[in-house]
């Protein structure tokens, strides 16, 4: 590290080096107040108040030198350089406004441009701002205002800000009386080595000021310390992508949403899910890990697919339309707990791993686990961590019996391997039991059962303005007290019931108010296409009977909407054996399971044969349609895993014939399963 104290345009004199604002910077902030604060400074100076003003530090580090063109990225001080080169300009474009050329030229010559040639015409600009202020700049920069449109850029505002408090000082003092008092303001410059951590100092640096967001980090991680060729093209080309998919219909990225996707992404990753305040550090240790073994730029496109699969889930992107009722029920849930293990199933159905109908029930089989698990209240956090653990026993478990059986497994290991811990699946029994007595009208859930059940209604209704309505309002009447047997305390109980609620929208809720049964009928009736409401103005009463009723059928239609599963198998209980075909030139390997079912690993052969049976033939041309087998020249090989329900069909699905499977494999001794694996399977 190399620092020094210096007058400011002295440090601009020099020729060679021209300042970049890297892309991980910031934009210019910098507004009205803080720019004149800096022009009452130097006016101090200009008519004798103060001898001089200390601007602050200039921090860079020279990341490339070409043809005497020394490239120094900014690493702080970038909105106080952006300003003075600013006031510069203003300076020479008033020179040329007034007519005095020379003295326009001799500031642009001696501060603004570097007399060193690249081929570059940018490279002559001492400043090179961020990428997103660099339009605006560069048209300032050449003086091509009439190509500058109405603009909200505060590098534009304060330009001709600054211009306009200029031009009073010119009509008193000269041009170089002007300069010569912004030389008399005094900077700190800091040229960190190559060999220094630029970004452990950035770090500190903004631990000053307006602290960095972690995707902010994690963003400047990734670029600093790359000249700013690559840096802009690797934000280009990628960041840039990823910012898109968090910029809503006002262009602005949601910080929080920027965070939680990059914490399940690392969750999606290492299958845990990492604490908000480690979430940079960690990202650290992931990336140094992932770039020992493969280019930062397949990292960062996998990035992006998956910024991609989270806008899926959350935001605007509607790539993956199929989904998009099971998306809008999880986002009423409003639990992002699942991401996770949502954004890893997406990525297998993009790869072609699963199909629509699987990936489409597993959303439904998360969706029920969710709503049941809310509608009896139990914690959200008491499951906040089982869903990176959840898509890595589904990953590995496939991986080792076939993605077939994906939804099978999403079942066993959300609901049968929980079964005795606190992330349980409640039972139809618990439900039922919970939603008769309790309070309906307090759980959030009850909204989104509610919107459920209308999505099965034929008439198509905007279901969004609609809001949960009691029919026994919340305030006793003599009327509705009478109606229920005269009772306070009854009338308390069965005023949150489920079957006391239903939809209305706000003019039906206004005219409802705490109206007699008979006003309450014809108000909902009248609305008519809220199918959930029949029930209630077809009643020729409304009290405890009719309440009871009508909780028991909502109830029934919530276990049907969300029915309660669990898996054909325990996963977990199966053991799986290596067997290696045995027969001819066939090479083949597979996993052989206690129930005698085979999965056929990826990269066997398949051989070619007329005399392969009729149904196992059309099953051959399914897999190749499929993209699961690829036909080569003299055989077929497994591009995935396949099962098969029994030894003999898997044998005579990849030799042809008619064969007895347990003769034509060897176990891992290179024995005959017939003799080994098949007894061992029998005697269990």
């Amino acid at each position: 590290m190399d620092a020094n104290r210096i007058n400011l345009l002295d440090f601009l004199m020099q020729t060679g080096p021209q300042y970049v604002i890297p892309v991980y910077q910031r934009n210019y902030t910098w507004k009205e107040r803080n720019v004149k604060k800096l022009l009452d400074d130097i006016h101090n100076i200009l008519i004798g108040d103060t001898k001089a003003h200390f601007l602050g530090n200039i921090i860079y580090i020279i990341t490339s030198t070409r043809n005497l063109l020394q490239e120094r990225a900014v690493v702080d001080g970038q909105q106080r350089l952006t300003t003075v080169f600013l006031i510069l300009h203003a300076i020479r474009d008033i020179a040329y406004d007034c007519g005095d050329n020379y003295d326009a030229e001799n500031i642009q010559l001696i501060y603004l441009s570097n007399n060193v040639s690249t081929g570059d015409k940018d490279s002559k600009k001492k400043l090179k701002p961020l990428v997103n202020d660099d339009d605006i700049y560069r048209k300032i920069a050449d003086r091509e205002f009439d190509d500058i449109k109405s603009s909200n850029s505060l590098i534009y505002k304060n330009y001709f800000m600054i211009k306009n408090e200029l031009k009073s000082w010119a009509e008193e003092y000269s041009y170089g009386e002007i300069t010569a008092a912004m030389n008399k303001v005094l900077i700190v410059w800091v040229q960190l080595d190559k060999d220094e951590d630029a970004q452990r100092i950035f770090e500190s640096i903004n631990t000053t000021g307006e602290p960095l967001k972690a995707f902010e980090l994690i963003r400047n991680y990734i670029l600093m310390n790359k000249n700013d060729e690559e840096q802009v093209r690797l934000y280009k080309d990628y960041w840039l992508k990823i910012e898109k998919y968090f910029k809503g219909s006002g262009n602005h990225i949601e910080p929080k949403d920027m965070e939680e996707f990059f914490r399940f992404y690392l969750a999606s990753k290492l299958y845990i899910l990492i604490s908000k305040n480690d979430l940079y550090n960690s990202f650290k240790r992931y990336w140094n890990e992932r770039v020992s073994k493969q280019s930062e730029e397949v990292i960062l496109k996998d990035i992006v697919i998956y910024a991609k699969y989270y806008a899926i889930l959350f935001l605007e992107c509607r790539e993956c339309d199929f989904l998009y009722e099971q998306i809008k029920i999880l986002r009423k849930i409003n639990s992002n707990m699942p991401t996770p293990f949502l954004m890893g199933i997406l990525e297998l159905f993009e790869h072609q791993k699963i199909n629509k109908q699987q990936i489409l029930s597993i959303f439904k089989i998360v969706n029920t686990y969710m709503i049941r698990r809310s509608i009896v209240s139990e914690q959200a956090n008491s499951v906040s961590r089982i869903y990176p653990t959840l898509l890595k026993n589904v990953i590995v478990k496939c991986n080792d019996w076939g993605y077939e059986d994906i939804v099978d497994i999403t079942k066993y290991y959300l609901c049968d391997a929980n079964k005795q811990k606190s992330s349980y699946l409640p039972m139809d029994e618990q439900i039922s039991t919970y939603l008769k007595t309790i309070n309906a009208g307090v759980i959030d859930q009850v909204r989104t059962f509610f919107y459920v059940l209308e999505t099965q209604n034929p008439i198509e209704i905007n279901i969004e303005p609609l809001t949960v309505e009691h029919v026994l309002p919340q305030t006793s009447t003599p009327y509705w007290l009478n109606a229920m047997g005269g009772n306070d305390e009854t009338y308390e109980k069965y005023f949150g019931r489920l079957g006391n609620l239903t939809l209305a929208d706000k003019s039906t809720n206004s005219e409802m108010s705490n109206k007699d049964f008979d006003i309450k009928k014809r108000a909902l009736e009248r609305v008519g296409r809220i199918n959930m409401s029949k029930d209630i103005y077809e009643s020729p009463v409304w009290n405890c009977e009719t309440i009871d009723k009508r909780t028991q059928t909502l109830i029934d239609k919530f276990l049907m909407l969300f029915p309660y599963f669990k898996a054909e198998l325990d996963y977990d209980s199966i053991t799986s054996y290596k067997i290696d075909f045995c027969h001819g030139d066939t090479i083949a390997t597979a996993l052989l399971y206690e129930d005698s079912s085979v999965l056929l690993q990826e990269g066997s052969v398949v051989r070619k044969s007329e005399n392969r049976v009729k149904v196992l033939a059309n099953m051959l041309d399914e897999f190749i349609d499929n993209g699961q087998i690829e036909e080569n020249e003299n055989d077929y090989i497994l591009k995935d895993d396949i099962r098969f329900n029994a030894i003999s069909t898997v044998t005579n699905f990849i030799y042809g014939g008619s064969n007895n499977g347990w003769e034509y494999w060897n176990d891992e001794n290179g024995v005959v399963i017939n003799e080994s694996l098949r007894k061992l399977i029998k005697s269990k």
